[in-house]
C-alpha cells in the first residue's frame, strides 16, 4: 500500500510539472510545423493552439510559408484567430465585454458613421470604450471614424484634417499587435497611409490586398479602395507616380485617368454586393458622382449618380450633399 501511495504521489508531481511547463510554453509557427510533420491530427493541434500562449507570425509571408510546410488552412485559421490570446482567457474575455446593450449602441454608432454624423458616433464609441476598455473592435471603430472624417475633410480642402489624422494614426499603430489578422484594421491603416503622405500606390495596394486576403469580396474594402484611389487621382503627381509604379512589379505606370478608373471599378464592385445597405450605397453613388465630375469630366454621369444617392438615402449627410450638387 505504501509503495502504491508513493507511485501515485510521484505521478501527481510529474503531472503538475508537465502542466506547469505546458502553461508556460509559447507556440510559434515552427512549433506548429513540427507538430504537423510529426503526424499529429488537426483536432489535436488546433486544441493545443487554442489553449496555449503564442507568438505566431500571421502576416501574408508567414501564412504562405506555413502552407509551403504543409500546414492546413483549418490550422492556419486557428492560428490567426488565437493571435494575441493567452490560452482560454483571451477569447472569453473578449466575448464577455460584448453585452447586448453595448452591441446595440455599437450598431447605432455604425449607422451614424454611415450617415456621416461623426460627432454623434464619437460620443457613443467613447462611452463604449470607457465601459469596455479591452474590446479592440470598439477601439478600432473609434480610430477608423477619425480617419473617415479626415478623408472627408481632406477631400473638402479643410486643412484641419491634419491635426485629427495624428490622433487616428497613433490609435491605429497601437492596435497592430492585437488586430494584425483583422481585415478592417488593414483598411483603416490604408487610409492612414494615404492621409499621412505615406500614400505611395504600392504601399496602399499591398495593405488593401491584405484586407481582402483576410476577408475576400468584402464590399467595405472596395469602398475604401475607391475612396483612396479617388484621392490619388485628385492629387496626381506624374513624377511621384513614375517612381512608385516601379515598386509594383510588372505593373504599368498609372495615370490620373487610370487611377480614377480603378476607383470607379472598386465602387462598382462594392455596389454589386447584395448585403450593402442603402446608406452605404448612397455614399458610394455620391462619391462616384464626385469622381465623374472632378476627374472624368462627365457632368451627365455625375448627376445620374447623385440622383441615385438622394433616392436611396435622402436624409443622410451624403444624401444632403448630393441634393446640393443637383441644385448647383
Amino acid at each position: 500500500m505504501k509503495s502504491f501511495k508513493v507511485i501515485i504521489l510521484s505521478f501527481t508531481i510529474m503531472f503538475s510539472l508537465v502542466m506547469t511547463a505546458s502553461s508556460a510554453e509559447v507556440l510559434t509557427n515552427q512549433t506548429v510545423v513540427s507538430m504537423v510533420k510529426a503526424g499529429l491530427g488537426e483536432e489535436l493541434i488546433i486544441s493545443k493552439i487554442k489553449n496555449s500562449q503564442n507568438q505566431f507570425d500571421v502576416t501574408i509571408t508567414g501564412i504562405l510559408k506555413l502552407k509551403e510546410e504543409g500546414v492546413s488552412e483549418d490550422i492556419i485559421t486557428a492560428m490567426i484567430d488565437s493571435t494575441g490570446n493567452s490560452g482560454k482567457a483571451g477569447p472569453s474575455k473578449q466575448k464577455a465585454v460584448q453585452s447586448p446593450e453595448s452591441e446595440e449602441l455599437y450598431k447605432k454608432a455604425i449607422i451614424l458613421i454611415e450617415g456621416g454624423d461623426y460627432d454623434a458616433a464619437y460620443d457613443i464609441l467613447k462611452k463604449l470604450i470607457s465601459e469596455n476598455p479591452d474590446n479592440n473592435k470598439y477601439q478600432l471603430s473609434y480610430a477608423d471614424t477619425i480617419l473617415d472624417q479626415c478623408v472627408v475633410m481632406k477631400m473638402a480642402n479643410n486643412s484641419l484634417w491634419k491635426l485629427k489624422a495624428k490622433e487616428g494614426g497613433a490609435k491605429i499603430k497601437a492596435l497592430f499587435r492585437k488586430m494584425s489578422g483583422n481585415a478592417d484594421y488593414y483598411l483603416a491603416y490604408a487610409k492612414y497611409l494615404w492621409l499621412a503622405k505615406t500614400r505611395k500606390e504600392s504601399n496602399i495596394y499591398k495593405t488593401i490586398d491584405k484586407a481582402l486576403y483576410y476577408k475576400p469580396d468584402y464590399p467595405y474594402a472596395y469602398i475604401v479602395k475607391g475612396d483612396i484611389y479617388f484621392g490619388l487621382a485628385r492629387d496626381f503627381n506624374p513624377v511621384e507616380q513614375q517612381m512608385d509604379s516601379a515598386a509594383l512589379t510588372g505593373s504599368p505606370v498609372s495615370t490620373k485617368t487610370s487611377l480614377a478608373d480603378t476607383a470607379l471599378a472598386s465602387y462598382t464592385k462594392a455596389l454589386a454586393n447584395p448585403d450593402l445597405n442603402d446608406r452605404k450605397k448612397a455614399y458610394v453613388y455620391y462619391k462616384m458622382g464626385e469622381l465623374e465630375y472632378q476627374i472624368l469630366s462627365s457632368s451627365t454621369r455625375a448627376r445620374a449618380n447623385w440622383e441615385k444617392a438622394v433616392s436611396l438615402s435622402p436624409d443622410s449627410k451624403t444624401g444632403e450633399l448630393a441634393k446640393k450638387r443637383l441644385t448647383q
